[in-house]
C-alpha cells in the first residue's frame, strides 16, 4: 500500500527548511574575508655565526590596521609568525626580546589579500 503526504504538509515542510537557512545567513553581519601575514623576525649582527649572517630572533611583530587598530604576535625563538589579518594594507614593525634595544624596521605599505598568504622578512641589526 502506497503512503501519500498531503501538498500542504510538503509545502509547510519546505517553507520551515527554507526560513531556517535563511536565518542562518542573514545573522546582520558580513563576513569578513582575511589573508595571512607571515614571515620572519631576523637579527644580523657583528658575532655569532658570523658578521651579516641573518639569524632568527624571538620577539614581537606589531602591525597596524588602516584604521589604526594594532594587532601584536608573539615571535618565538625561530624567528616565524603568522597571523590571519581582514584583507587590507598594514604597517609592520618587529620588535626585538624584551630588554633589547635593538634597532628593528618598519615596513610600510604590507598588503594582505583575501585567502592568500603575505610574507614579509623583518631584519633587526645588531650593534658593535
Amino acid at each position: 500500500m502506497r503512503r501519500t503526504v498531503p501538498y500542504t504538509s510538503l509545502l509547510l515542510a519546505g517553507s520551515l527548511t527554507l526560513s531556517i537557512v535563511v536565518a542562518a545567513c542573514s545573522s546582520g553581519e558580513t563576513p569578513t574575508a582575511t589573508g595571512t601575514l607571515s614571515g620572519r623576525l631576523l637579527l644580523i649582527c657583528c658575532g655569532g655565526r658570523g658578521p651579516g649572517v641573518a639569524q632568527p630572533l624571538s620577539g614581537t611583530v606589531k602591525v597596524v590596521g588602516p584604521s589604526g587598530e594594532r594587532t601584536q604576535v608573539q615571535v618565538d625563538s625561530d624567528g616565524v609568525f603568522s597571523v590571519d589579518l581582514p584583507a587590507a594594507t598594514y604597517t609592520v614593525a618587529g620588535g626585538p626580546p624584551i630588554g633589547s634595544h635593538l634597532p628593528c624596521p618598519t615596513d610600510s605599505g604590507v598588503v594582505v589579500t583575501a585567502g592568500t598568504t603575505t610574507s614579509t622578512d623583518l631584519t633587526c641589526r645588531g650593534v658593535d
